[in-house]
């Protein structure tokens, strides 16, 4: 598959001395699923960051990050587009939904686009969008602020889409129905998705290849069978067994089924 993404020897540090992030190598192909999974500080968010350009300017970094196989830079919204765990944080409190998607339109896009309001709001699943363009957020619940910042993060088309823990603020049900909105959504546009999660049954559901981080190091990658029937990491060994003696159904047993 043609590389969309292409990480090398990425290594970030806040404080000038710990790196957060260190020497990690990641490559994301064009229309790839990847889970990426860790535990709290394991350095999953600071990746993800430093692709999309987020990072703090006191950051120092070093390593490349390569966009379609060019030193270009990705652009924020257009090329990459950044759905963040907290939805409320990321819409305007005092302006209505439909305002504030116009307004991303309008400064991504432009005369260019070929989205509306509307539009974008049916496709993350709302059945009567002209209803909740005229809402504010508080008047939403969490999962639909959820699926009014995915179509935020949409608005712009973007190649790539990065969901930072964007379903752990929520509730088994509305997570299970952001993770459908999000195969689908990627299904249908062939963009590449980034899918960020402590939970590694919910990724394994949804990614087509798995990356688990721990102490800012990527310990290893594989399909989520690769990962779940042969780990490799004792760390990784450790983390699928403890998923496996779980009741319920195994990890085997939820992963999603091969696109046709």
């Amino acid at each position: 598959m043609t590389p969309l993404l292409e990480i090398t020897k990425l290594t970030v540090s806040y404080d000038g001395t710990t790196p957060a992030l260190h020497e990690a190598n990641l490559t994301v192909a064009a229309g790839e699923r990847v889970g990426l999974i860790g535990e709290s500080g394991s350095g999953k968010s600071t990746l993800a960051l430093a692709i999309a350009g987020l990072l703090p300017r006191t950051a120092r970094v070093s390593g490349s990050i390569r966009w379609q196989q060019t030193d270009t830079v990705p652009r924020k919204g257009t090329d990459i587009g950044y759905v963040f765990q907290d939805p409320a944080g990321s819409l305007d409190p005092v302006m209505r939904i439909g305002a504030q998607l116009a307004e991303i339109l309008r400064v991504l896009r432009g005369k260019q686009s070929q989205l509306d309001v509307p539009e974008l709001l049916a496709r993350v699943g709302f059945p009567d969008p002209e209803i909740i363009a005229a809402r504010y957020p508080h008047q939403l619940s969490g999962g639909q602020k959820q699926r009014v910042a995915i179509a935020c993060a949409l608005a712009g088309q973007p190649r790539l889409l990065i969901a930072d823990e964007a379903t752990s603020a929520l509730d088994t049900i509305v997570q299970a129905g952001i993770v459908r909105l999000l195969s689908r959504l990627t299904a249908d546009t062939g963009s590449s998705l980034l899918f960020i999660t402590h939970d590694l049954a919910l990724a394994s559901t949804l990614a087509d290849r798995l990356v688990v981080m721990r102490n800012g190091r990527i310990l290893e990658a594989g399909t989520p069978r690769e990962i779940i029937e042969h780990p490799r990491h004792p760390y990784v060994a450790s983390l699928v067994a403890s998923h496996l003696a779980l009741e319920g159904p195994t990890l085997l047993e939820t992963q999603r089924e091969p696109a046709q």
